[in-house]
């Protein structure tokens, strides 16, 4: 059974408090005494706490400790935990979760165990398993969407992955953009929570048609959150029309203490929503993945504070963006967590005038800023116009309704431009956007500008064509042929050969291939072995 301790908060129009994190390593008890100290404590008084341990990895090469033959990745981290959960020596693991291409893994554990965690050699950090919150027609033509479709860039041939509270896929805004859905969600006791699985199947994972479709009350914001993105029914559409959906579903609904009746999604299933993301790179173009939640307030990067950092860094990697809202919480000197991760690329909100909205967090470190607001009628109230589950359509504030505006404009970059990388595209971003001051804390940030985005890289991308030097093709000059006259009699005396005058076809030289070049799979180091990054078959594993 799988329980958490850690939610994620819906990021849309809710405004709540949050803990104020300046410090780099805090969350991590291995390196904070603070942390350790107040999570020490809960432990104690609560019988017990979930947390999420990541695991040393070592780069450094020990040649009298190297072994022969290549591994993936993933079935070196498993060795990895294998050693890790050896080196502790304990008999029973409580709800023990592996991660696969995290160097990491989830346990329910008491004070002494936890104290137990923070001396042992093998395990890099350990943190809380927290728990995050969720944080159109007016706001595409804001962003310059419909001019970029006119360039012929509208996301087509790409997909975003939306993790929330599920999307579905049978409303008229979004049918047929699924091309696969996943869920992770917790079930069971904890310390008094009671914890229930919004999958389907009532269990914790599910993977194909109807796992992420969402919860019968209280699952909208997934579905509004798919909408911005990619939405279209011929009268109004979303950011990227031509672009399809990764569905996941990763909260869960906890009644308790923590919250009653609320949903929340907990870092662990956070995390093996990203790697399920990470996994289907190979099936599908992904442009994006948008993360509307979040907790917590960071004033610099928390890569060091989450575990989440990994896998959003090895999404980075395979050149897929993690978009994620700043949050709600009207802080003017910091974000929130997952945002502030600095592989990440963070969201805050506008409303259609350009002006900051005064709930949108915003730091030094916010990356890009997208409308959150439509102006309405006092009846409808102020949102961004997109679709929620069953058949009908509302407006929704917030970062969270922001931050689908990027990832959708991920999707239409990549589709014009289908070799940019993620760096590049924000670069783009930031060049051309709109640069907008917020009157709270006089920070200028750029507001996104969709059609001058793909009017500058498309610009760039011809350049780029322009300036390449072909390489030089050798000229193969044909051996002289002798030519042998025909003779009807051998002793007959040859009458003079006149050549005709006809021009002769050219030389067509043979279609020749060149070998190709042996592909040598791209490889880091850790504890002496070569492993070799995720995507080459197992025939490619090649022993040295």
């Amino acid at each position: 059974m799988k329980l958490i301790t850690t939610v994620v908060v819906l990021l849309s129009c809710f405004v709540g408090s949050a803990q104020t994190v300046f410090a780099q390593d805090f969350g991590n008890i291995k390196r904070d005494q603070q942390s350790f100290s107040s999570l020490y404590q809960k432990a104690k008084n609560n019988g017990g706490v979930r947390v999420i341990v990541t695991l040393n990895t070592p780069t450094s090469v020990n040649k009298a400790k190297v072994s022969k033959g290549w591994r993936s990745l993933s079935a070196h981290i498993a060795d990895i935990q294998s050693r890790a959960m050896k080196d502790l020596g304990w008999v029973n693991f409580n709800d023990l979760v592996k991660f696969k291409h995290v160097a990491g893994m989830t346990m329910t554990v008491n004070a002494e165990r936890l104290s137990q965690l923070r001396k042992a050699r093998s395990i890099d950090g350990v943190f809380e398993d927290r728990m995050r919150k969720s944080m159109l027609i007016e706001s595409v033509p804001v962003i310059g969407a419909t001019k970029a479709w006119s360039m012929g860039a509208d996301g087509q041939g790409q997909v975003v992955a939306v993790i929330d509270t599920g999307v579905d896929g049978r409303h008229e805004f979004l049918r047929g953009k699924l091309v696969n859905e996943a869920c992770f969600s917790s079930q069971g006791v904890l310390f008094g929570d009671s914890l229930t699985s919004l999958c389907s199947n009532g269990k914790t994972a599910q993977f194909g048609s109807g796992a992420a479709a969402p919860c019968v009350t209280g699952c909208d914001h997934g579905t509004h959150v798919a909408g911005i993105v990619a939405g279209q029914n011929g009268k109004v559409s979303g950011v990227a029309p031509g672009a399809k959906i990764l569905a996941v579903q990763a909260f869960t609904l906890i009644d308790g203490p923590s919250c009653e009746n609320c949903l929340s999604a907990f870092d662990s299933d956070i995390i093996q929503a990203l790697e399920w993301v990470y996994e289907q790179r190979n099936n599908h173009q992904i442009a994006a993945v948008n993360l509307s939640l979040g907790s917590d307030r960071f004033r610099q990067s928390c890569d060091a504070s989450t575990p989440i950092t990994q896998i959003i860094d090895l999404l980075k990697e395979a050149g897929i963006a993690t978009i994620v809202a700043s949050g709600n919480e009207f802080y003017k000197d910091s974000i929130a967590s997952p945002a502030c991760i600095s592989s990440a690329i963070s969201v805050g909100a506008t409303d259609i005038k350009d002006n900051v909205a005064g709930f949108s967090n915003s730091a030094n470190i916010l990356d890009l800023l997208a409308p959150r607001l439509d102006y309405a009628p006092a009846k409808e109230g102020g949102g961004i116009y997109s679709s929620i589950p069953g058949a009908g359509f509302v407006r929704m504030p917030g970062t969270s309704a922001a931050a689908p505006h990027v990832a959708g404009a991920f999707a239409v970059l990549r589709s014009k431009v289908p070799d940019v990388t993620v760096d590049q595209m924000l670069a783009v971003l930031k060049k051309t956007g709109e640069f907008v001051t917020d009157s709270n804390n006089a920070l200028d940030k750029p507001r996104v500008r969709l059609d001058k985005a793909v009017a500058f890289l498309t610009k760039q991308a011809k350049e780029n064509d322009r300036n390449e030097v072909p390489e030089p093709v050798e000229e193969v000059t044909p051996e002289p042929v002798e030519k042998v006259l025909p003779v009807d009699e051998p002793d007959a005396q040859q009458a003079p050969v006149v050549e005709p005058d006809v021009e002769l076809d050219p030389v067509v030289e043979p279609d020749i291939k060149p070998v190709p070049k042996k592909r040598v799979p791209e490889f880091e180091v850790y504890d002496g072995i070569k492993v070799y990054k995720e995507g080459y078959k197992p025939g490619e594993k090649i022993d040295w």
